[in-house]
């Protein structure tokens, strides 16, 4: 589902799969071991190998009078396995297609590794996205290097970098679905089977109505789509509710809602798993019934109003008024901007919020003068002038005079924008 990639856990875990790429690779030699182009061996380790891949269409074999043993054709190092192949008359595009669907089957075993231990962590992730980033970033300084070992594997192999095209659908596959794993990892394994199965069905039944020919007006077109993709939906809904229970189908609506993603806004905010559940409730409640308001009218305007007004008082009741106000900062995308630079600079927490405040003012105070009708032109601008140089002789004092110039040149322009008139 499109929305599926709003879940907060996407981004960590994609991340995960792209280093186990390369790691697949990486592994066969071990830290600190020769480069495959260097030693001219390249060693895997035992695999157990099913026995229809013994079975090669078409080779041309003596006749024997022992049973044919896999294990005799196996070896540790890619090389000799690769010769050993030849030597029972493997074609050579089959012996590709042995050696790539082994890296990737140790690629996916390693992803699924990678993934595990994080199952059932949903809502506690949600809570604490920085937190689950910050792992994540763990793997990165390695990435690079992983990435040119297992190019450089199949440079030596096959005289290419990246001869799989399977590979890469490997990838793509693994990507996709562990946000969908994440999504429901609170289901039982058969359950989980049969949801992803149902969203599969889903998405085909969307793709074919989508393609449909419809005729009439643009509009009247728009409407017949709109109404076959919610008859298409409805129908799908009721399929759902026959493989869940209704506590299941509630919390898998709400981790699929767009609440999650209003989570990953709030990520320099300390929650709960329970606070990151009840804000996510609140906020794909109010999204939901937005959806049904129909209409630019004042009536619909007034209506969808009330309905984030109403959002708005229940989470201010849940976090009280000081961590409300905290909310409304973790929101606010020029506090973002400003702790992101902050963390670069290394700065203070204690400073970060002093020159967000310091920008609040100086930003109410120059709207102020703007819509001050009294003045004149010429006086409007001689008081935003005197607006931006004190905000700026706040802020210099604040980070500091390195830090300030760094901040003029990359973060600054609000503060420009505060002397025009």
């Amino acid at each position: 589902m499109n929305r599926s990639r709003l879940l907060i856990l996407s981004l960590g875990l994609n991340l995960l799969l792209a280093v186990t790429v390369a790691w697949a690779v990486h592994r066969r030699h071990g830290p600190g071991s020769v480069p495959p182009a260097a030693s001219g061996q390249i060693s895997r380790p035992a695999v157990v190998v099913d026995e229809h891949l013994a079975e090669v269409e078409g080779v041309q074999t003596n006749e024997v009078t022992a049973p044919f043993i896999w294990a005799t054709v196996e070896s540790a190092d890619y090389q000799v396995y690769m010769a050993n192949l030849r030597g029972i008359g493997c074609p050579e595009q089959r012996i590709r297609d042995i050696i790539i669907a082994d890296v990737n089957a140790l690629f996916a075993e390693r992803a699924r590794e990678y993934i595990a231990p994080l199952q059932g962590q949903f809502w506690q992730f949600a809570s604490r996205p920085l937190e689950i980033e910050t792992r994540f970033d763990e793997h990165k300084n390695a990435l690079d290097q992983m990435v040119k070992d297992r190019e450089q594997l199949f440079q030596t192999l096959f005289n290419e970098s990246n001869p799989s095209r399977s590979w890469r659908a490997v990838r793509r596959n693994l990507r996709q679905n562990s946000g969908k794993l994440a999504q429901l990892d609170f289901l039982a394994e058969g359950k989980r089977t049969a949801v992803l199965a149902w969203q599969e069905e889903l998405a085909t039944a969307l793709a074919d109505a989508r393609k449909q020919e419809l005729t009439g007006t643009r509009e009247e077109v728009r409407k017949q789509r709109t109404a076959k993709e919610k008859e298409v939906r409805e129908t799908a809904d009721l399929k759902l509710r026959t493989l869940l229970t209704p506590e299941e189908l509630a919390e898998y609506k709400l981790r699929d809602s767009s609440g999650t993603a209003v989570r990953y806004q709030l990520a320099r905010m300390s929650l709960s798993e329970t606070e990151a559940r009840d804000l996510a409730q609140i906020m794909a409640t109010q999204t939901e019934a937005a959806a049904g308001l129909v209409g630019k009218d004042d009536a619909t305007k007034a209506s969808r109003e009330q309905l984030e007004q109403t959002a708005q008082a229940q989470i201010k009741q849940m976090l009280g008024e000081t961590r409300y106000a905290e909310y409304l900062r973790a929101k606010d995308g020029r506090y973002t901007e400003l702790a992101n630079f902050s963390d670069r600079l290394q700065l203070p927490e204690k400073t970060t919020l002093a020159v967000y405040e310091a920008r609040l003012a100086a930003e109410q105070l120059a709207k102020r003068l703007r819509q001050d009708a009294t003045a004149s032109t010429a006086e409007r601008e001689a008081a935003l002038t005197v607006v931006r140089t004190e905000t700026e002789n706040t802020i210099r004092q604040l980070m500091g005079a390195n830090a300030f110039g760094d901040f003029q040149q990359y973060s600054g322009s609000w503060l420009q924008a505060l002397g025009h008139p």
